[in-house]
């Protein structure tokens, strides 16, 4: 025990030191609780694509949501019916082992890889099939098995990636999350990663953008728990500190030695899934009970500390398909609208498991709260936090009864609900048999969906989502709570931090004065 506490001791000291020693001016020391899920680009995952996106070049980047502009695209154009987008590419990008960054790796990335190079669990346009016809070494025309309405978004999502990162180092091809390198053509490109401790990038010097780029180095290193990271920080061993608890950042905000980063783009929600598969809660008035007993206001303001904003709104005010109907539940709840839903339901004694990630502090007070609100309706709530890894298997394979998300897109164009599982318009795991065993609610979601994809008048594609977002209040298979800012503080030396339009930071303009 005494050795091993010793050691422990040492490595300590040994990071300390090492984090310490980093601050030059050129190098951005992150910290981050808990590791990646791995290194394809495209995991659904919290805890992954928020940084690694940084190591790719997206074909179009819409910084602070104020407007798509090119990235590896230098210009783009969709068809009026919504089912093709030709793309010219940037001349002369090259990936990070030196293979020309061109249409022809555009094809691959979008059809070869999907058939068992790193696949991925977030289809590019959310299950629609899509061909890449290479008309030159720089343009590609992509064309989709049915009209997308909300290509743009998703075009901001696809990332450039070399096959060869899909090789493994014995030879292999990678399994599903099993790659042991990544190659973009990127501002930055990942020089060593140790799991568990930490991941560290330098500037890529052939990148077509290189200029624009001031810091040479990225050091993220990957804490156990969010005091460690946030003394980390106070102690100026890290230079910026990703989503520490909602608490320290309110704390910094009149500090004139930090800075608090409040994304201004679409924005997170913070969500409750909840698998109608699960005994007792078959019955949508059991869900829909659950909805009610919660007070959204309770949980923005522990959790999110006044930071976020609380609604059971699949879509705020700002979106062109909010409705006023989709708020009749009010921030405080209704107990006894609950108890009335459970009644009508013949007073179902009902207990649900409630998973989250054990490490996540935010996912534990929701999870405490919740616990609370249903007590008080009668349905018991058994929290079951699990390790990371073990929280997003469970999640993608749809193997829990009420779980702790999070969710892009709320605010902005519905067609991104899709980032999330749990609102796929088809092959959904919770709804297998469409013909025989789905919800009416989730029926009408998607009718109203393939409407809104297809609507070629906005008159049409405001009705068809507004039904859609109704469909999903309706039937309860998803809870809306508050919107979740991805808070991070860093020192006050530091600028230019920005982020896409799903809350993703970027550090290609981050410079330190």
């Amino acid at each position: 025990m005494k050795t091993n506490a010793r050691l422990g001791a040492i490595a300590s000291i040994l990071l300390l030191g090492a984090l310490a020693a980093a601050a030059d001016g050129t190098t951005l020391r992150i910290g981050q609780v808990g590791d990646i899920r791995s290194l394809e680009p495209y995991r659904n995952a919290t805890p992954n694509y928020l940084f690694i996106e940084n190591l790719y070049d997206q074909l179009l980047f819409n910084p602070r949501n104020g407007g798509f502009e090119g990235e590896a695209a230098e210009s783009w154009e969709v068809s009026s019916d919504f089912t093709t987008v030709t793309v010219k590419l940037r001349e002369g990008m090259v990936s990070h082992d030196g293979t020309p960054a061109d249409a022809h790796m555009l094809k691959w990335d979008m059809e070869e890889r999907r058939k068992g190079w790193g696949r991925s669990d977030m289809p590019v346009f959310g299950g629609v099939d899509a061909t890449v016809r290479v008309i030159d070494d720089l343009t590609a025309e992509i064309a989709l098995s049915k009209p997308f309405a909300n290509m743009e978004t998703k075009l901001s999502l696809f990332m450039l990636t070399d096959p060869d990162m899909y090789l493994r180092d014995d030879g292999a091809v990678a399994e599903f999350n099993q790659e042991d390198k990544a190659i973009g053509s990127g501002p930055f490109r990942l020089v060593e990663y140790v799991p568990g401790s930490h991941m560290h990038w330098e500037k890529f010097a052939d990148h077509w953008d290189a200029d624009a780029v001031t810091i040479e180095r990225v050091e993220i290193t990957y804490f156990g728990d969010a005091a460690s990271m946030v003394a980390a920080l106070e102690a100026g061993e890290i230079d910026l500190a990703f989503r520490p608890p909602y608490a320290d950042a309110v704390r910094f905000l009149d500090d004139p030695d930090y800075t608090v980063w409040v994304p201004e783009t679409v924005g997170l929600a913070s969500i409750l899934m909840v698998n109608p598969n699960t005994p007792g809660l078959e019955d949508k008035r059991v869900r829909q009970a659950i909805s009610w007993a919660i007070n959204r206001e309770a949980v923005s303001g522990a959790i999110f500390e006044g930071l976020g904003m609380p609604t059971a709104s699949p879509a705020v005010p700002s979106s062109f398909a909010y409705t006023p109907e989709l708020e009749t539940i009010p921030a405080q709840g209704d107990p006894d609208r609950a108890r009335e839903l459970l009644r009508q339901a013949g007073d179902p004694q009902v207990s649900v498991k409630f998973t989250y990630p054990s490490n996540d502090t935010s996912a534990q007070l929701i999870a405490q709260v919740v616990q609370a609100n249903l007590k008080d309706v009668g349905i018991t709530l058994e929290l079951d936090p699990q390790e990371r890894n073990i929280y997003i298997q469970m999640r993608t394979s749809q193997t829990f009864q009420m779980m702790a998300s999070v969710m892009a897109g709320s605010n902005g164009h519905p067609a991104d609900l899709t980032d999330s599982f749990v609102f796929y318009p088809s092959g959904h795991g919770f709804f297998n048999d469409p013909d025989e065993t789905v919800i009416p609610e989730y029926r009408r979601y998607v009718e109203n969906f393939d409407k809104g994809m297809a609507a070629t008048t906005e008159a049409e594609s405001v009705e068809a989502w507004s039904n859609a977002l109704l469909a999903i209040n309706d039937g309860a298979w998803v809870l809306f709570l508050s919107s979740q800012p991805y808070i991070s503080v860093s020192a006050s030396d530091l600028k230019g931090l920005t982020w896409s339009q799903h809350d993703k930071p970027v550090f290609k303009y981050v410079h330190f004065e």
